[in-house]
């Protein structure tokens, strides 16, 4: 969305190998608290991005432990997807869906 306007934007990534296999053993806690660790040592970022499904579950303790905006994947799908339904109502006259556009609802 930003190279369209000619904004060039840093992608700082960060894996956390034991995290997934936190979750698979039953510890959503440990799951969620080591993504969050992984997180707060982003420090030149603005805006959080947790790139799997999975992560989506650890989204409110990484805002609240580093402050920051935080986007998960199937935020931005249910966004997306809501774009293009609107899209297609608008174009038929159908109406818009419920909601304020926002994944987090």
């Amino acid at each position: 969305m930003a190279a369209p306007h000619g904004v060039t934007l840093p992608v700082v990534s960060a894996v956390v190998p034991d995290a997934l296999t936190a979750l698979a053993s039953g510890d959503a806690e440990e799951h969620d608290a080591l993504i969050a660790r992984a997180a707060e040592a982003l420090t030149d970022c603005e805006i959080i991005l947790l790139g799997q499904f999975s992560m989506a579950r650890a989204a409110a303790r990484v805002r609240a432990t580093t402050g920051k905006a935080v986007l998960t994947t199937p935020g931005a799908a249910v966004d997306a997807m809501r774009r293009l339904v609107q899209a297609s109502q608008s174009a038929s006259g159908r109406g818009d869906l419920p909601g304020d556009g926002s994944a987090d609802e």
